[in-house]
């Protein structure tokens, strides 16, 4: 049987190789969106890992959920993960706002610092995973 955490943490290299090639090809509002989706799903594999489960009874992890969960509970309270990642998915996320609900288009050199700071997380999840096997 496949570990739902491990399909989220290969969901979110997917997401993480998609931003990249996004930012090479000069698509940086794209990236950009990869890069908030390449989080949102290292923090659900982190949170599986943890033994968190989603609230309520429709199994659903919410874009509200997640990342104060991930912060507050693995970062703040487990200390499971560096606090440095604690601003990630909010920063990720708000660039993913700007990039696919408004009239603005992301600049190269963000899309690359958005491409930085998800491959940190997606990478602290995944030697997180690796530690924890």
């Amino acid at each position: 049987m496949i570990d739902p955490a491990d399909v989220f943490l290969r969901e979110a290299r997917e997401s993480l190789d998609g931003a990249e090639s996004e930012a090479t090809d000069g698509r940086f509002n794209n990236c950009a969106n990869r890069c908030y989706y390449a989080c949102y799903q290292a923090a659900v594999a982190a949170l599986m890992q943890a033994g968190v489960r989603t609230p309520g009874t429709r199994g659903q992890w919410s874009h509200e959920y997640v990342p104060a969960q991930f912060a507050g509970l693995l970062i703040q309270r487990r200390k499971l993960y560096p606090s440095s990642l604690r601003d990630a998915s909010a920063r990720t996320r708000a660039m993913r706002q700007i990039a696919d609900y408004e009239d603005k288009m992301i600049p190269r050199e963000q899309a690359e610092r958005l491409v930085r700071r998800a491959r940190e997380f997606v990478d602290a999840v995944a030697q997180r995973s690796r530690g924890s096997t």
